[in-house]
């Protein structure tokens, strides 16, 4: 790829290809990053190249031989933990937001997160759930004051009940500390709006620092503003605790 353009998109490739950098990897004139499954660069190489999101290669299992469409994972709603059908991309689509964190590639995390947005959206409308199998592999590989994080907590207090997240708590899926905190806050009683029904732009980065950035100014599943454009969009005040302090 042409270094010229990796350093437009992404902070990271500005900083350590500089001809005159310190860095190994300018050294080298080569960066390696062992661990992100190639198919995830792959999507941000498109993304940079064709300026869109590739859906296709973000589809199916990457992890196994087989690459079917949905595989069955732990969800919640207010009644209960069980298993349920998910779409695989759902995996790949955290480990690119991660993958632009690692990065500092605002424009492909807020592309990535219009993505996760509507995938997000279109679980709840099946049967009013929320994935749980990957919040500690979320909360773990997530950068402090991550707006991926931010998402699914704010999912969590949308769509579970004290009684399902203290479950899922119970089961391993959730951070103790956050599931005690969330339940201590009282979720039933609270009126609460769905992240997907917020404007875009309340889980997009909006970079004091301009880089290129093929996305358009418009979430491409809600047509709402992106990510230049900060709208009032929170409806209930945030304990910020919730976000950074528990393990």
């Amino acid at each position: 790829m042409n270094r010229n353009s990796l350093g437009s998109h992404a902070a990271f490739f500005k900083l350590s290809l500089r001809p005159s950098g310190c860095w190994i990897e300018a050294q080298k004139d080569t960066v390696e990053l062992p661990h992100f499954h190639p198919t995830v660069f792959k999507i941000f190489q498109c993304w940079v190249e064709d300026g869109c999101f590739d859906w296709d290669l973000c589809s199916g299992n990457w992890f196994t031989r087989s690459s079917p469409s949905h595989t069955k994972v732990l969800v919640g709603n207010k009644q209960h933990v069980e298993e349920a059908l998910v779409s695989t991309s759902l995996d790949g689509l955290v480990q690119c937001y991660i993958l632009g964190d690692y990065l500092d590639a605002p424009g492909f995390q807020n592309e990535t997160m219009d993505q996760l947005y509507e995938l997000y959206a279109n679980i709840h409308y099946n049967d009013y759930e929320i994935p749980l199998y990957n919040i500690r592999y979320i909360r773990e590989n997530t950068s402090h004051g991550s707006l991926l994080l931010r998402f699914v907590i704010d999912a969590l207090q949308f769509c579970l009940s004290k009684k399902t997240l203290l479950l899922a708590g119970e089961k391993g899926l959730i951070p103790g500390g956050l599931a005690v905190a969330l339940a201590a806050e009282g979720l039933e009683p609270a009126e609460r709006v769905a992240p997907w029904s917020k404007y875009a732009s309340a889980y997009h980065l909006h970079p004091s620092i301009k880089y290129d950035n093929p996305d358009s100014n418009v979430c491409s599943c809600t047509g709402w503003p992106g990510n230049s454009w900060v709208a009032s969009w929170d409806t209930y005040t945030e304990n910020l605790s919730l976000y950074h302090e528990w393990e």
